[in-house]
Parts: structure tokens; C-alpha cells; sequence
């Protein structure tokens, strides 16, 4: 079943942030947490999940700046936080040639 419910990504943001309890420096972790909080801005467009998303997808590419997610997540922020839609452009491509 379809879980990109209100619901479903509160409790994924619960889990991302246990698993990153466990382990701060997993950037996959931090990865999918600044997703599940883009994906909760689409409800309500709410100004605290894109700041908590940014904030995420920073750590993720910090700790791993290969992971093609977190430029994905960073790409969501700066195009609809920012508006910054050349930079956003760039977090995709860079996302796109890391997995193609």
C-alpha cells in the first residue's frame, strides 16, 4: 500500500530519526528523513519541513556527498524554498550522474 500518507511519513520521519539516533553518521539515513519531510511539506507547505529538510539533506551530503538522494532532497529545497531554480537544476544533475 501507498505509505506517502500524512501518516505514513510521520512515522517514517520517527524511524529515519531512530536510525540516526543509532548512528549519526548514516547518510542515508539523514538522506530520507529531508525526503519524508519534503514529502510531508506537500501537505500543508509548512515552513518548518522544508527548514528541517534542509537541514537533513546538508548533514546527508556532508557525510556523503555521492549519495544521489541527498542531491535529490537538496534539489526539493532549493527549488521550492529558495526558488533557486538553477541550483536546483545542478542538485539534479549531479543526482542523475550519480545514478544514472
Amino acid at each position: 500500500s501507498n505509505t506517502r500518507t500524512e501518516e505514513g511519513l510521520k512515522r517514517a520521519v520517527q524511524y529515519f530519526q531512530k536510525v540516526i539516533e543509532l548512528d549519526a553518521n548514516y547518510a542515508p539515513a539523514h538522506a530520507m528523513l529531508a525526503d519524508s519531510y519534503n514529502w510531508l511539506n506537500q501537505f500543508g507547505f509548512r515552513q518548518d519541513f522544508l527548514d528541517k529538510s534542509e537541514s537533513s539533506a546538508n548533514k546527508a551530503l556532508f557525510l556523503d556527498n555521492s549519495l544521489a538522494e541527498a542531491h535529490i532532497a537538496m534539489a526539493y529545497v532549493q527549488f521550492v524554498k529558495y526558488k533557486d531554480y538553477e541550483a536546483g537544476k545542478n542538485s539534479l544533475a549531479k543526482a542523475v550522474e550519480l545514478a544514472p
